[in-house]
């Protein structure tokens, strides 16, 4: 299906007009929260319908997805017919009728793929090939993005990529200032907002080291200074239990940056066995015999 100047992907019209949202002007940003909270709604109404309740004009409601480099609103009609029947095609358990840990299981594994598919998969490629030839590569992240921060961190520094990924704020923009050309930023934050990550980034960028950012928003401040943008966030209609799938989210993308650079080197995994020795020694305190630890895969 034409899906006009952009190409988006079965599943994938939510999430894209997700990460554009910080872009847009208050009106059209109404009129893009109506489709990322109620898209059943949206392909089975008009242009008057979803100005009504976003408070605007059908004019810009058209205007909108034109902005967004879609041919129009009836050609947004049509990608969301498709999204909607490509997912009940897979079936499951209805969001209602989930509770507890059900609830957000399903609320994790249905984003996933809205998340997924902003993602350049051309730019992720060119931030694996900058980080596989980097000197140095310097991992930033604060708040919510930091766990997913840091095991993309621990991926690459155990399959022999040489990599700095410091928790502290202040220690993070210590070490961007020091970078230099040749040196590469990974700078994650959802929002692509974050101020203490948004800081390190620019010393990197002043410094001459080229910035992957990965953010959940295309016209996020991060993403737009970035060298590499790697755009990948689930919309949160809830954020109760919408946390998971942006780490979720944010765990694919950098284990798949990970992953690209064991095979830049050949595609030879790293597991080195004096990790594991080092890891079984700190479990027990460093007391007692190691015989019998794993050497040739991770343990969790």
């Amino acid at each position: 299906m034409d899906s006009g100047q952009v190409n988006v992907p079965v599943g994938g019209t939510v999430g894209f007009i997700s990460s554009h949202l910080p872009g847009l002007v208050p009106a059209e940003r109404r009129v893009a929260e109506v489709v990322v909270a109620d898209p059943e709604f949206v392909s089975q109404g008009s242009a008057a319908d979803v100005a009504e309740r976003a408070s605007t004009s059908p004019a810009t409601v058209v205007r909108t997805f034109k902005s967004l480099g879609l041919v129009g609103f009836q050609n947004l009609r049509m990608m969301l017919v498709r999204d909607l029947a490509a997912a009940g095609a897979v079936g499951g358990r209805e969001p209602s009728e989930a509770t507890g840990v059900d609830r957000i299981v399903d609320t994790t594994v249905g984003d996933l793929p809205q998340a997924l598919s902003t993602l350049d998969r051309a730019e992720l490629a060119a931030a694996v090939s900058a980080v596989h030839g980097a000197r140095r590569v310097l991992v930033a992240a604060n708040g919510g993005s930091a766990p997913a921060a840091q095991l993309g961190a621990f991926l690459l520094i155990q399959n022999g990529r040489s990599v700095e990924a410091p928790a502290d704020a202040v220690v993070q923009h210590m070490a961007a200032v020091s970078l230099g050309e040749g040196d590469v930023c990974i700078a994650v934050s959802n929002s692509g907002t974050n101020a203490l990550t948004i800081e390190a980034a620019d010393a990197a960028r002043r410094s001459g080291a080229a910035i992957v950012s990965l953010t959940g928003y295309a016209r996020s401040p991060l993403a737009q200074m970035a060298t590499h943008a790697l755009i990948a966030g689930p919309p949160v209609r809830d954020w109760a239990v919408g946390m998971p799938g942006i780490v979720a989210a944010q765990m694919v993308v950098l284990t798949a940056l990970a992953d690209g650079v064991v095979s830049a080197r050949g595609g030879e995994h790293d597991f080195s066995p004096e990790i594991f020795r080092f890891i079984a020694e700190a479990v027990d305190g460093g007391v007692g015999s190691n015989e019998g630890t794993p050497e040739s895969a991770p343990s969790a």
